[in-house]
């Protein structure tokens, strides 16, 4: 899977005309990766889908700008769409809410006031390795997640069924979105926000109601 960026950039080639040296590439036979680079030519019109989270190594970025890429040279003479799969939890949600309050994507520190975008700097495994985490608040309200490894005191807000995968310092049971209350989701595709309505009452408030009560008390700290 690490090396799936070489076959992308191969097959890229091949549907560009390009010649390559005789031989797998990547443990794949060319002849495949030309027969597939045909197909794509010959399609009126080709769709492309991955999923980032699929996408192992170091550099998940250089694997969807090889898809990327792949995606424009079938449109040169053709028709082709990209279509890249969200995660799951509405991750594409909560990026289209940070983009449109802060102007960037996740991983964008407040920390110095004003928002501030590092994917590297500002990601959860830095922060919690580096040491720089005071306090954690973890949220799980659609599935059971992995508590990260980390010494830093968590307040856990987790849905009904649900319970945190090692003990936490504080442990609040919220509603679940689209069934104890209303909100909203983006389809996998990140194109369309659906609307969330509650189909039962159980007397779980809602995290974004947690969140604002915890937010209020910070300011008498």
């Amino acid at each position: 899977a690490e090396r799936l960026p070489e076959v992308v950039g191969a097959l890229r080639a091949l549907v560009a005309g390009a010649r390559l040296a005789p031989g797998p590439v990547a443990g794949l036979e060319l002849a495949a990766l030309q027969s597939l680079a045909d197909q794509l030519r010959a399609a009126r019109y080709a769709v492309i889908v991955w999923a980032a989270a699929d996408a192992s190594g170091r550099h998940p970025d250089l694997l969807t700008g090889s898809l990327a890429g792949l995606t424009r040279e079938l449109n040169g003479k053709s028709r082709c769409a990209g279509l890249p799969l969200a995660g799951p939890d509405n991750i594409i949600g909560t990026n289209q809410v940070c983009a449109w309050q802060t102007g960037g994507p996740l991983r964008t520190s407040f920390a110095s006031g004003g928002p501030d975008h590092d994917p590297v700097r500002w990601s959860t495994e830095s922060l919690l390795a580096s040491g720089s985490v005071d306090c954690m608040l973890w949220l799980a309200t659609l599935r059971e997640q992995q508590l990260p490894a980390t010494s830093a005191p968590m307040i856990a807000l987790f849905g009904p069924g649900l319970q945190p995968t090692r003990p936490v310092d504080v442990a609040i049971p919220v509603g679940t979105p689209g069934l104890d209350h209303g909100g909203s989701i983006y389809r996998m595709d990140g194109v369309v926000s659906l609307p969330l309505r509650p189909l039962r009452q159980i007397g779980l408030p809602s995290a974004a109601d947690v969140i604002r009560q915890i937010a209020a008390q910070l300011p008498a700290l």
